[in-house]
């Protein structure tokens, strides 16, 4: 009776052993599957932050160079209405 219960436990024994390696099998597959979608995540996330630095690096570009064109005809059109101005007082120095 005794070597019936050992071997019913040893019986259990390796049906649980193979149970337990099937499951560590299925989760480092499930692992595995995990890191290379983390992985592609992180090579997303990655390209889409240098594409928005990349954006962002050409809009500061642009801004600077926007910024010098306005003060370049914000100084233009102040040339201009003085020399207006100028020419006026010569033309009728009597109304200035």
């Amino acid at each position: 009776m005794q070597k019936g219960i050992i071997r019913d436990l040893f019986t259990a024994y390796k049906i649980q052993k193979e149970v337990v390696e099937s499951l560590k099998d299925k989760l480092d597959l499930v692992l595995e599957k995990l890191k290379n979608s983390e992985d592609k995540s992180l090579q997303n996330f990655e390209s889409h932050n240098k594409a928005l630095t990349e954006r962002m690096d050409k809009f500061d570009e642009d801004f600077e160079t926007m910024e010098k064109r306005h003060r370049y005809v914000s100084n233009e059109v102040k040339d201009l209405k003085e020399r207006v101005k100028k020419l006026e007082i010569r033309k009728n120095p009597t109304k200035f």
